[in-house]
């Protein structure tokens, strides 16, 4: 086949494809650091809601846990910003 050895193009297409995904990973990098952030902190909030939500009533009781979690996480993070 024209002197191209099939070893070389596995090669060579092994490297391109490597390169590809590098140069995605580069050019998405912020996106993939929020969404990485966002796994955390649900998987570090998650334990808190579960609380919670057994101690209100059963109806909707996830939805409003999670609500309360995340007002009372903004309302720390408010008054640390705010306290001298």
């Amino acid at each position: 086949m024209l002197g191209i050895d099939r070893g070389v193009l596995k090669a060579v297409w092994t490297v391109f494809l490597f390169a590809l995904v590098l140069f995605i990973v580069y050019k998405i990098a912020r996106t993939l650091i929020v969404f990485t952030l966002a796994i955390f902190l649900a998987l570090l909030l998650s334990p808190i809601v579960d609380t919670i939500g057994r101690v209100l009533p059963r109806r909707g009781a996830r939805a409003f846990a999670l609500a309360f979690v995340y007002l009372a996480m903004t309302g720390i993070v408010v008054a640390i910003a705010i306290a001298p």
